[in-house]
């Protein structure tokens, strides 16, 4: 509603203001007229009319009108009260409105009035109700999830399913060994990055690996889908082992907690294709650090970046290549303090410096510093699993170039 003063509205004369009611009805349209005139200021108006009262009190003893609205619990005409003129200037929001009957406030966002107040506690009883209806279907599909049937054999695991259960079981075993997680609380994380731990655990609920722990897991991480389906964060839930094993879970978490080394060793060529991929996860996650360092913004790498990593690999170690990143990245970091250059530009420059400064280290010989990883930054119980307890090389696990010939020599042993 857009108020516009005019001596037509439809005032209530008997609510005029106490301060007002010695003069006459036309004395009061034209202090009104005036004052929402704008032409001249309050005081000379009061001095005009000989009225000694505060000038800010001066709307306050005007007329309220009836507006041509009505209340919508018992359809009584709402009344206004005239707004002063430093409202309307501050655009007026018609909290002046009000039902004479009920004392209902349309436009005031929490009205106090009797309806108002019966319609916030239905409301909040439907509330109440539809909470109940929704907690008892997020009780009865937690029941559902906690009785998941084993489907699988841990034989049938592959060994790198192997190594990130073990893993997942350091980081985010209790000290019971009796349940897992949730990751929220985990020790440490499984891999450097968040984003792979909680896809892990994706994949390994969906594969039946995992069952909810219904007695540990909050209802109300449960949602309800459209179709009845239902959703839950995988890092706030508590899980169980589930496989077909005739092991007690103790039994259980201690045979996947400690990976059968034989079985890696025997395997050389996943083993050592695995092997790639850990050092590929901990360079993507050293260039990270080193970016986060110069306040570059994250990194998301693409299939360009992780082929580099993948064809370092072939010549360099772990170590080796973080000394190339620090290099890269500190050129990266230099090329920005040239005004013109795009922020992405100067950091996607690090890829190319990366290969720039891994062809000279071959052609020429250099005599690469091993940088190994920053106490500060994570990178995950896979990594010392895999390099401790699998290869049982310890930091040779990032000071050698991943080979074949490695593995085979340590199966030998």
């Amino acid at each position: 509603m857009n108020f516009k003063y005019s001596n037509e509205l439809n005032f209530l004369w008997e609510t005029v203001g106490n301060e007002l009611k010695v003069l006459s009805r036309e004395t009061i349209l034209s202090i009104m007229t005036e004052y929402y005139s704008c032409d001249r200021n309050v005081k000379s108006i009061m001095k005009k009319y000989n009225l000694s009262f505060s000038p800010n009190r001066l709307n306050l003893n005007f007329p309220q009108i009836v507006i041509n609205k009505t209340c919508k619990y018992d359809q009584t005409c709402l009344q206004m009260k005239l707004p002063s003129r430093t409202i309307l200037s501050s655009n007026y929001n018609e909290s002046n409105i009000y039902c004479p009957q009920c004392g209902h406030e349309p436009h005031e966002s929490f009205c106090m009035c009797k309806n108002c107040q019966l319609c916030r506690e239905r409301q909040n009883e439907i509330e109440k109700e539809r909470e109940i209806k929704l907690e008892k279907i997020k009780r009865k599909k937690l029941i559902e999830l906690t009785f998941k049937e084993p489907k699988i054999k841990i034989k049938d695991l592959n060994l790198k399913e192997k190594l990130y259960i073990s893993a997942m079981l350091q980081s985010l075993a209790s000290e019971d060994l009796l349940e897992i997680g949730p990751y929220i609380n985990k020790s440490e994380s499984i891999t450097p990055f968040e984003e792979k731990d909680l896809e892990i655990l994706s994949d390994f609920y969906d594969k039946d690996y995992l069952k909810v722990d219904g007695s540990k897991t909050d209802v109300n991480i449960l949602d309800i889908i459209n179709n009845g389906g239902i959703n839950f964060a995988y890092y706030m839930t508590t899980y169980q082992l589930n496989f077909r094993e005739d092991l007690n879970d103790v039994e259980l978490y201690k045979i996947l907690r400690h990976p059968d080394r034989k079985e890696f060793l025997e395997n050389k060529v996943k083993t050592f294709e695995l092997w790639r991929k850990i050092a590929i996860d901990e360079c993507l996650a050293y260039l990270n650090y080193r970016f986060a360092y110069y306040h570059f913004p994250k990194f998301k790498a693409g299939r360009k970046t992780i082929d580099t990593f993948s064809s370092l690999l072939t010549n360099f170690s772990t170590s080796q290549i973080f000394n190339l990143i620090y290099m890269s990245v500190k050129s990266a970091a230099a090329y920005t303090c040239n005004a013109s250059i795009p922020i992405r530009r100067a950091q996607n420059s690090a890829i190319t410096n990366l290969n720039h400064y891994a062809g000279r280290a071959r052609d020429e010989n250099w005599n690469l510093i091993d940088y190994h990883i920053p106490y500060n930054m994570g990178k995950g119980s896979a990594v010392d699993i895999f390099y401790n307890e699998i290869l049982q090389i310890g930091s040779k696990g990032w000071t050698q170039v991943p080979s074949i010939d490695i593995i085979e020599k340590l199966a030998i042993k």
